[in-house]
């Protein structure tokens, strides 16, 4: 064999051994961003398991009575239960009467219409709660569309509770007969 066979030869066998080496180093690269997908996914997985948990220790009589608290004691509602106090002193309760009917038309013609926040620091955790979970699921809508729905359904069912409980704080008709 002449030198110019072995070198053409040698550069053949380069040439092969690097292209596998090429073919082997992008295998090596997609399994480790496939790994490392996973492993963000898992990790996703385990925070919205314990946001959920969470949400769920968060849903109890506390959440209601700080949404309930938090109205209360706002200025303006104090202000207009002073008012309504000193009206029922001027009126006397005799004239209002201890008939309930007369009692609630009484509360309802003095009581002013008063929007305000319910804010408190465990209504702000759930809500900051809910939202960390839709914004990690969110990444995963198109790979994993099913998960995605079933993810949503929870989170819509704590979001439910929470506007169930605030439209109750909030109610006009529910404070005016506590308050019969």
């Amino acid at each position: 064999m002449n030198w110019e066979t072995i070198s053409q030869i040698a550069t053949s066998l380069s040439s092969i051994t690097g292209a596998a080496s090429l073919v082997a180093g992008y295998q090596l690269y997609y399994s480790s961003k496939k790994d490392e997908y996973l492993k963000n996914y898992r990790a996703i997985l385990s925070r919205l398991n314990a946001n959920c948990q969470k949400l769920n220790r968060l849903v109890s009589y506390e959440l209601f009575h700080e949404m309930s608290y938090s109205v209360i004691c706002q200025d303006e509602v104090e202000a207009m239960l002073t008012n309504l106090r000193n009206k029922i002193k001027e009126k006397g309760i005799e004239d209002i009467g201890k008939d309930d009917d007369k009692l609630k038309k009484f509360i309802k013609s003095n009581i002013p219409n008063i929007t305000m926040p319910v804010r408190s620091s465990i209504v702000n955790d759930y809500e900051s709660t809910i939202d960390l979970c839709y914004f990690d699921i969110s990444r995963y809508n198109i790979d994993y569309p099913g998960l995605y729905r079933i993810i949503d359904a929870i989170l819509k069912i704590f979001r439910n509770i929470n506007f169930s409980n605030r439209k109750l704080v909030a109610s006009e008709e529910i404070w005016s007969i506590l308050l019969a």
